[in-house]
């Protein structure tokens, strides 16, 4: 499979710049037509919302910072002097890229390169007269066919918003599209460092204000896309919520009592609960007192007691009153409800601030460091449970350095954990490590585990064929004869005969060609 290197490769250095480029500028599926398939991971989605990029770029942006190389952009801010004419020298700058296609034929550090001039001569311009250069930038044709707003996000207006400050920079931020996730950013990074919910109510105040009030409310009532493709992210006011110190309780309630939609009362009461204990604790205590009764819909209840749950410092007691009224574990043992509670809570660790997954891959973290963080932020965790889970979550990373997790399980329960882990983990690994891992997993004792053992390749397969293509199917023929060849070509068919039986059939005739 030599394509298959390549994909794997590409994919990693994907995810590695997006998850870098929203760390970065401060600001988080495939699927499988089958039940029981496993559910598609994804790099963690950092705290915050990115301004437009793309990925090559921030790969660029990425392997500069990492060897101290300066980006063309920081070199030239530094360098270029300030034109006396300033809206003259961003005209010309504009003119100088070359029109719509200014991009064909460029190399990305080309495109950088001639891009950086209209950044820094904008940049310059912002500094004097932030509402005129953007009304120019929004309402010229020329950087309009140029993609000049969108670029300029990247550098130039966040820079100026986070020099400024979000509340004077309401007037030229809140006025397009353009420029509504970068004013969100900015706001949430002066919430964090310090303004809390007091500086989120007289930005309210100041958009409602502003020219683009109608525009910015329809925006904060979508999710803010992330750098993650496969991820829409949260709306601003869940963020708002979720950046809301504890001691600002009070003004978070009046403000939920002032507004009028749903959904944004939801969102500022399910981010809210959702960053503390303490904060779980309080939301819980107006829910069984019934104070926000008739003001918040049963639906958006539920949307709550969601929040509540991925609190993991909570009262465990209290989670299972939670999960218990959700219908799909109505009735379920305790044990199951436990388990389903410490899964997710080990998903959300991993998936949430340090990427303990890249570490353990790539080696700079030991399986010891990444269960010592478990166990430190999930003390309560059943420890079966949090071995279990953690083991599923990283035996995607390095089965063999991940084996070790499951040493202090019974016998019995290690066996039924390596047999399950075949079709409930490694939605995102190679065929060859999923071949790999096979050979960790103990031999079947009845044909119950056997299907148990074999089920991981029906789970697989779709996302492999989509993947891979032939060059899955190649690779198949390849296997050395044995059950799991046979495994593997029959989940091929299957798979193939939804779509088209005719190629069903030609696989089948090379599959397991006719005796002469």
């Amino acid at each position: 499979m030599a394509r298959k290197s390549k994909i794997l490769l590409v994919t990693h250095l994907l995810a590695l710049v997006l998850g870098y480029g929203v760390v970065r500028k401060s600001l988080e599926r495939g699927q499988v037509d089958d039940e029981d398939a496993p559910e598609f991971t994804k790099l963690a989605n950092r705290d915050g919302q990115a301004p437009t990029s793309d990925g090559e770029g921030l790969l660029a942006d990425f392997l500069n910072e990492r060897t101290g190389k300066k980006s063309r952009y920081a070199d030239l801010k530094a360098t270029l002097p300030v034109a006396k004419d300033l809206k003259g020298a961003v005209v010309s700058a504009v003119a100088g890229l070359g029109g719509a296609d200014w991009r064909s034929g460029l190399t990305r550090d080309g495109q950088a390169a001639r891009v950086a001039e209209v950044e820094v001569r904008v940049l310059h311009w912002m500094k004097q007269n932030p509402h005129e250069a953007m009304g120019f930038i929004l309402n010229d044709r020329a950087c309009e066919e140029a993609g000049i707003p969108e670029l300029l996000n990247r550098h130039v207006i966040i820079g100026i918003a986070t020099e400024n400050g979000v509340l004077a920079s309401v007037g030229w931020l809140a006025r397009d599209r353009v420029t509504f996730g970068t004013l969100c950013a900015v706001a949430l990074n002066e919430m964090r460092a310090g303004g809390g919910f007091a500086l989120y109510e007289k930005l309210a105040e100041a958009i409602w204000r502003s020219s683009g009030r109608e525009e910015f409310l329809e925006f904060r009532a979508e999710p803010l896309v992330s750098e993650n493709p496969a991820d829409d992210g949260e709306r601003f006011l869940r963020r708002v919520g979720a950046a809301t110190r504890f001691e600002e309780r009070d003004s978070l309630l009046a403000m939920v009592r002032r507004i009028r939609g749903t959904a944004d009362r939801t969102d500022l009461l399910a981010g809210f609960a959702g960053s503390s204990v303490k904060a779980a604790e309080w939301l819980r205590g107006i829910q069984t007192s019934g104070e926000l009764k008739g003001e918040i819909p049963r639906a958006s209840w539920e949307e709550l007691n969601n929040a509540v749950l991925e609190v993991a410092g909570l009262d465990l007691e209290q989670r299972l009153e939670i999960l218990k009224q959700n219908p799909d574990f109505d009735g379920r043992p305790r044990n199951e409800l436990v388990e389903a509670l410490v899964a997710a809570d080990v998903r959300r660790l991993l998936e949430n601030g340090r990427d303990w997954r890249f570490e353990f891959r790539t080696g700079k973290s030991s399986l010891d460091d990444v269960w010592a963080a478990v166990r430190h932020a999930l003390p309560a965790a059943d420890d079966e449970a949090a071995r279990v889970n953690l083991f599923r979550e990283l035996a995607e990373e390095d089965a063999k350095r991940a084996l070790p997790l499951l040493d202090a399980l019974p016998p019995e329960k290690r066996r039924n954990v390596l047999l399950d882990t075949t079709w409930q983990s490694f939605a995102n690994v190679s065929p060859d490590d999923f071949l790999g891992f096979l050979a960790e997993v103990p031999d079947a004792g009845s044909p119950e585990e056997q299907d148990r053992k074999l089920k991981g390749w029906n789970t697989k397969v779709r996302a492999n064929l989509w993947r891979y293509g032939d060059d899955y199917i190649e690779w198949v023929k390849q296997l050395p004869p044995g059950i799991h060849r046979e495994a593997a070509m029959n989940s091929v068919l299957v798979a193939t005969a939804g779509e088209s039986p005719a190629q069903a059939r030609a696989l089948s005739e090379q599959f397991y060609p006719s005796k002469p």
